[in-house]
């Protein structure tokens, strides 16, 4: 279930990094991308009544978009977690935990602004002149004309999770965020993803699915996170914005 900006009236809209693979930036400014899913995990969203204890045995099934809330702080919106596993769930019985409403706050919420962090550098008249904002000359690597380029002694490639904001150049605005298991996502979702046709085993055709499919594990290659073991996922949609 979908949950658009135009059903609460934000006053406050946060500001959040998010990275981006060299790939996703140019499916994004090429106007390909419009989607993207991201882990769903303890350390990437907030869980109002249990925390990190709750995670271990919640049940995202029964998770719905609730609107309800301060507009401060949660950004007025949360996913509203009912039900468990167990019909009754013993834990949460023996911790005194509401049985059947738990709330997770999610990172991203529609309304918000999402500033992309992508590799990039610096050039060398302009290194250490960032602070007075004095038109830095920042390179791309997502750029073509980087195809095939290693840095030479003019410039080095830094990791996205360095880029400043004044560096950024692709702004995205929320839109609608939903929670699912990996595997749901249709094939007009993986075409909204940016994904690449790639040719699904045993079948003779090829498909956006099965490009979002290879992309996805060449990036999660940590126990639980791939593909095959289908996690949950928050998937987030957006719009580019002017800045």
């Amino acid at each position: 279930l979908w949950y658009g900006p135009t059903h609460i009236v934000r006053i406050l809209m946060t500001h959040h990094p998010i990275i981006f693979t060299g790939d996703s930036v140019r499916a994004i400014l090429d106007g390909r991308k419009t989607m993207t899913r991201r882990l769903l995990s303890p350390t990437w969203a907030v869980f109002g009544s249990a925390g990190r204890e709750f995670w271990n045995h919640c049940d995202l099934e029964g998770a719905h978009y609730d609107p309800g809330g301060s507009i401060f702080g949660n950004g007025g919106s949360y996913l509203h977690v009912a039900g468990h596993t167990e019909p009754r769930c013993a834990r949460c019985r023996e911790m005194g935990w509401n049985e059947t409403v738990h709330r997770l706050y999610p990172r991203y919420n529609p309304g918000d602004l999402l500033w992309i962090r992508e590799m990039w550098a610096e050039a060398p008249e302009n290194e250490g002149r960032a602070s007075i904002r004095l038109h830095p000359a920042i390179l791309y690597r997502a750029n073509p004309i980087f195809d095939g380029m290693s840095p030479g002694d003019l410039w080095k490639w830094r990791n996205p999770m360095f880029m400043p904001r004044w560096a950024s150049r692709v702004t995205l605005q929320v839109i609608a965020t939903r929670i699912e298991r990996l595997s749901a996502i249709t094939e007009a979702d993986a075409i909204a993803e940016g994904a690449p046709k790639q040719k699904e085993d045993h079948v003779p055709w090829h498909s956006h699915r099965m490009g979002f499919e290879l992309t996805w594990n060449s990036l999660h290659r940590k126990p639980g996170t791939r593909w095959e073991n289908n996690p949950w996922v928050m998937v987030v949609g957006f719009e580019r914005v002017e800045t």
